[in-house]
């Protein structure tokens, strides 16, 4: 979901959808510069995978790093295997050079779950 300013809330676009038009320009900017080969571009997920306990202290931890923002649970990271994979997929076919998966919980055992989900 997205949070809107009026506190609403919207279904979440495609990832091409909104990551798209963030992407393209700095690739075309780039080349309006006067810059030669591409940018690198990275990007950033919030996720985690494993147990309940594991989920509920990603999701806290979550919520409590973006309290800031006013809307509870506002980012809650992906948890399901096939969306992250899916998420990390979208990336890729949008040219991003770099993915870093925020893991937000003390879980170390959700690296190699993340991983086999990557590779």
């Amino acid at each position: 979901m997205i949070y809107t300013e009026s506190g609403e809330t919207t279904p979440t676009p495609r990832l091409e959808q909104w990551a798209g038009p963030l992407i393209e320009p700095v690739h075309e900017q780039g080349e309006q510069a006067g810059r030669h080969g591409r940018p690198r571009v990275v990007g950033q997920v919030n996720v985690a995978v494993g147990d309940a306990r594991t989920l509920d202290a990603a999701g806290t931890a979550i919520a409590d790093y973006y309290a800031f923002t006013g809307h509870p649970g506002w980012d809650s990271p992906i948890s399901e295997p096939d969306a992250i994979a899916e998420t990390i997929d979208g990336y890729r076919r949008l040219g991003v050079d770099e993915l870093v998966l925020y893991c937000y919980s003390d879980n170390a055992d959700q690296i190699e779950e993340l991983a086999d989900l990557a590779l």
